[in-house]
């Protein structure tokens, strides 16, 4: 991605870092049937049609998507990351909430039932806004993945662009999605693939 810096009329070459997780076999959950091809899906258009490099993705796929890898690698991400980088996150894999419907969480590969077993989305929130990288941009493929958006007003949305910000794309509101047949994709995938 590149920035167009409008006093000085030169672009801004910044490096683009990608982080997918993708979880089929989880431990204590049904497994999903497409979630770690998704991703992989997805990784693969964005190193072949765009400016993503091999170097700067990082893969957490099935049993390496603990809830202590996924902290920890968005963590090192925010101490690396400079104000010269763009970060996306694709994660496909369960999502739930509690009981009250007030917090969404991602279910990582070795999480049992317990919401202390999750990763609470308000705990990658957290991270996100602390990166000093200039665009973060999340793609999740999850249930109950729309608990991740913040509104904001129409004066903010226009900044956007020439400052840094932090967006969400997801496959569903605070519901259930569908991970689509066996040897396919799911029908979020689908969708973003016709953008690429």
């Amino acid at each position: 991605m590149a920035l167009i810096v409008p006093d000085e009329n030169k672009q801004i070459n910044r490096t683009n870092h990608l982080l997918i997780i993708g979880i089929d076999q989880y431990q204590h959950h049904p497994p999903i049937n497409n979630a770690r091809s998704d991703a992989e899906t997805f990784r693969d258009i964005l190193v072949e049609r765009y400016q993503f490099e091999k170097e700067h993705v990082t893969e957490l796929l099935d049993e390496k998507a603990t809830r202590k890898n996924i902290l920890k690698t968005i963590r090192q991400l925010a101490n690396s990351l400079i104000e010269r980088d763009n970060l996306l996150i694709y994660f496909s894999g369960h999502g739930t909430m509690n009981k009250r419907k007030t917090q969404g969480f991602w279910v990582p590969v070795e999480a049992e039932k317990e919401v202390d077993d999750f990763v609470a989305i308000l705990r990658i929130l957290a991270l996100l806004q602390d990166m000093k990288a200039h665009h973060v941009y999340l793609i999740v493929d999850a249930c109950f993945s729309g608990s991740m958006i913040v509104k904001a007003a129409p004066e903010v949305v226009e900044l956007l662009e020439e400052n840094p910000s932090r967006r969400v794309l997801t496959s569903g509101r605070k519901e259930y999605v569908s991970d689509g047949p066996i040897g396919g994709h799911s029908p979020f995938l689908t969708a973003v693939e016709q953008f690429f």
